[in-house]
């Protein structure tokens, strides 16, 4: 009995960093939402409890740039709708909202007829018509590069606060203006908020507070990008109209930062982080996520890349991961507790792929995550660049894996990425990296093969040859003549 037991113990040794290694969170297998003509960009997203998520898109077709809302239905169904273009403009800001009953809302701005308007959709995805919230007011601004003069405030529940200033043309510049809508009701009408004494500011800043459980909100504004003198109105619980203003000095919110350790949410969550997590900041676009059972995760942004905390007993959010390091993510929540995603979508913004379709994905990242089911799908992209002598070919996994490659001249190339540096051979879903690879004799082409493992370990290689191209810093893909 000896020899058993003692093999059954050093399996168990064995398997303990295994397990604590698989439950380590990590990136899993992309979950395909909806595809697109052309490259793409998300520019914002919702998801919130009992809601189904909602994505702002940006994507361009032949003679036209469009931006578009996404909303999926209780069953996982996308809806999508356009924003209209108005005159040749394009709206500063789009912001999405939710709505009671599993309900969602976009609002934007139609700054050439000085409108924000609104269209919201049901939890089965029916679609409202649109709707104008406010008219006859300022929806951009000069402040810097200039930007959106409006601004949003949402409990995710039903109630929706806008606000921004009247139009520049006449003696209402610069006067604040605001709509509220509350659960089961349209926009109420606009009310005046600056006091008919104030100074006219044509350009100014305008926050919208946290909205409280009884719909208790404030709205405060001040001189153009500087804080001093300003104002405040605040509407108590369910009230048709704001109370008298206050002269209220007007000060930017703090963010988090080594130093600044508790903020307020947009939507008046209190996020509190200990010192592992400060050491990241500052930190920008936090985002909290919560579940059944007190389950509460913190997504932030430092330096392009994107971190995860989870909210210990006390509620200090602790214990930060590096979730993903591509820039154009937005964080969404998961059904399952703790796990959150990543959406964006799978052409990457580089002049060396060409796809006629984009993807919008989510990549979901977390410790109970499933493995790839199929071995990934390995790609080239169509355009090798010259740098140092050097070919740098880019190639790039559907899934989570791990590149390898070689060539004539090169039994291991280097992986590095568009500067040329050393990175992990570890690739993210749909993110380009670099073999570099010696460059071949004057009329020799480059023959370059790779390999490609998955989380599952499956495994796959490929080859592709690249021709020199007109252009002299630029090779080509043999199957895609003509450069």
């Amino acid at each position: 009995m000896r020899l058993p037991i003692l093999l059954f113990a050093l399996a168990m040794l064995n398997a303990g960093p295994a397990a604590a290694a698989a439950a380590e969170p990590h990136l899993g297998t992309p979950e395909v939402i909806t595809s697109f003509s052309g490259e793409s960009d998300i520019l914002g997203s919702s998801s919130l409890p009992g809601h189904g998520d909602a994505y702002v898109v940006f994507h361009r077709v032949i003679g036209k740039n469009l931006y578009t809302v996404v909303h999926r239905d209780d069953h996982g169904h996308a809806h999508t709708f356009d924003i209209p273009a108005t005159n040749g403009s394009f709206p500063m800001a789009i912001r999405l909202a939710g709505l009671e009953d599993g309900g969602g809302m976009a609002l934007w701005d139609d700054g050439a007829n000085q409108r924000v308007l609104a269209r919201s959709w049901s939890r089965d995805g029916s679609l409202a018509a649109p709707q104008t919230v406010l008219a006859q007011v300022t929806t951009a601004n000069n402040i810097g590069f200039g930007g959106p003069q409006w601004e949003m405030g949402s409990d995710g529940a039903g109630t929706v606060v806008v606000a921004t200033t009247g139009p520049r043309t006449d003696a209402g510049a610069g006067r604040v203006f605001a709509a509220v809508r509350d659960p089961g009701r349209q926009f109420g009408a606009p009310q005046e908020l600056t006091p008919a004494d104030e100074p006219a500011i044509v350009d100014r800043q305008i926050l919208v507070s946290p909205i409280t459980s009884d719909g208790t909100v404030s709205v405060s504004w001040g001189p153009g990008d500087v804080e001093g003198p300003g104002g405040r109105a605040v509407r108590r619980g369910r009230s048709p109209r704001f109370d008298a203003p206050a002269v209220v000095p007007f000060a930017f919110p703090l963010g988090l930062t080594k130093t600044n350790r508790s903020i307020l949410a947009p939507d008046a969550t209190p996020i509190t982080i200990d010192a592992g997590v400060a050491h990241f900041c500052p930190c920008r676009n936090p985002r909290v996520f919560t579940w059944s059972g007190g389950v509460r995760v913190l997504t932030f942004q430092t330096r392009g890349t994107w971190y995860v905390a989870r909210a210990g007993r006390d509620g200090v959010y602790t214990g930060a991961v590096r979730a993903t390091e591509h820039a154009g993510s937005v964080p969404v929540r998961r059904a399952r507790p703790g796990e959150v995603g990543f959406a964006r979508f799978d052409t990457e913004t580089d002049d060396s792929l060409f796809r006629r379709h984009s993807r919008l994905i989510v990549i979901p990242f977390g410790s109970k995550v499933a493995a790839s089911r199929r071995a990934p799908r390995l790609r080239f992209g169509s355009y090798a660049r010259v740098a140092d002598h050097h070919l740098l070919v880019p190639v790039y996994c559907d899934r989570v894996c791990t590149v390898r490659g070689r060539s004539a001249l090169d039994a291991r190339l280097r992986v590095v990425d568009f500067r040329g540096r050393r990175v992990d051979p570890g690739l993210e879903p749909f993110t380009v990296r670099y073999l570099r690879v010696a460059l071949p004799a004057p009329h020799v082409d480059a023959r370059v093969s790779a390999s490609a493992a998955d989380d599952a370990d499956h495994r796959v290689t490929a080859g592709a040859t690249f021709v020199r191209g007109k252009r002299a810093a630029f090779w080509c893909l043999s199957t895609k003549p003509g450069c």
